[in-house]
């Protein structure tokens, strides 16, 4: 575009003019020339200003010495692209040096003292040569800039995904430990009432009933849970399909959770501590991994004996569960359960164990440091 303005701005200029000899038609095709061909001086960033410094120079001679404006621009655009073409320091002061002799030799056409030239070319290279720091300067900060921002955007975009997944990781444990605990239940307490269901009917009935109750839960819980997966929003606990029979989320709500373990299992639940102190993160993670311990030990046991205890400590928080029964023949005790329980604890930071004892039993240990996890 500059190369184009030139030329045309050479050529009104020139035919604004009272008189045309053919010497100033000559200066006009070369200073023409000359910016026309500016327009490739990216492709040839020597070769297009050396040829443009001839005709220039050739210019000066028709025109008798003779310095128009554009002429000066010519110059000045030609010695800019030179010198910030340059790809290293070095070539940048070998052209600023070569721009000097060639100013220098053109200046000497019009000028009379060869050394009035030399300083007339140093000015002139000083100034292209500060612009061209300048915009080197300016672009390469630009660059920088949009490098940053892309940078930043990419980051904040790997940490949405990052969050989304784990998201839903926490969400599918959610699942995995209501669900399974309810369909856990139900089985068991479905074989128990069918077997009094003749001899004692109030025994059945209150089976059946503890059923319907887990399987209520169960149901809320996959509802609220699927509308987060379907919507992307947190479940809120005044959503309208959270009800009193919701699963419940805090140590606060153990006793609703062991009412449901079938009757031929006795059941002791000792706390310690005052569970009002608990990080709500930390009390949530801490009934999800009761849930599945409980459901795990119940289902893949014959145990007869629950022993639940929870310790509050100032700094942390211990869960043992503990049964004394064998696992069932033909039934591995680890499982999901146990590497999603893992999983919770190591979140927090914590310690988690689970393995048989001597003689008979299972016991289940978790340590959750009472902090907010990151």
């Amino acid at each position: 575009m500059l190369g184009w303005g030139l030329a045309i701005g050479t050529t009104i200029t020139w035919a604004a003019q009272s008189s045309h000899s053919p010497a100033g038609v000559g200066t006009l095709v070369l200073n023409v020339g000359a910016s026309i061909a500016l327009i490739w001086r990216r492709r040839a960033p020597v070769l297009v200003p050396l040829l443009a410094y001839i005709a220039v120079a050739a210019s000066f001679v028709l025109a008798q010495y003779a310095v128009s404006v554009f002429s000066q621009l010519i110059i000045f655009l030609a010695g800019y692209t030179t010198i910030a073409a340059a790809p290293t320091i070095t070539s940048m002061v070998i052209r600023i040096g070569a721009c000097i002799g060639a100013l220098t030799l053109i200046l000497a056409l019009v000028v009379d003292s060869i050394l009035l030239s030399i300083v007339e070319s140093i000015a002139i290279v000083g100034v292209l040569t500060a612009i061209t720091v300048l915009a080197k300067k300016a672009s390469a900060e630009n660059r920088r800039l949009v490098t940053d921002v892309e940078r930043a955007a990419a980051e904040a975009d790997r940490r949405e995904r990052e969050a989304v997944a784990a998201e839903r990781i926490r969400i599918a444990r959610d699942l995995h430990d209501a669900v399974t605990h309810s369909i856990t239940v139900s089985i068991l307490q479905a074989r128990g009432g069918r077997k009094v269901l003749d001899r004692d009917p109030d025994e059945a009935r209150a089976a059946f009933d503890t059923i319907e109750s887990v399987s209520e839960q169960a149901l809320v819980e996959m509802r609220r849970m699927l509308g987060v997966l379907r919507d992307g929003t947190t479940p809120s606990h005044n959503d309208h399909t959270s009800t009193a029979s919701a699963a419940p989320s805090t140590l606060r709500q153990l006793d609703s959770l062991l009412a449901s373990v079938p009757a031929a299992i006795t059941v002791q639940l000792d706390v310690n501590g005052d569970l009002n102190i608990l990080p709500p993160s930390v009390d949530t993670a801490a009934f999800r991994i009761l849930q599945e311990a409980v459901t795990n030990m119940i289902k893949h046991s014959d145990a007869r004996r629950l022993g639940v205890t929870v310790d509050v400590q100032p700094t942390t928080l211990t869960l043992r569960v503990q049964n004394d029964g064998k696992p069932r023949s033909g039934i591995r005790p680890a499982g999901y359960g146990i590497i999603g329980m893992r999983e919770r604890v190591a979140a927090f930071g914590g310690d988690f164990t689970a393995d048989t004892q001597p003689g008979s039993g299972f016991l289940v240990t978790a340590r959750l440091p009472l902090r907010e996890h990151p």
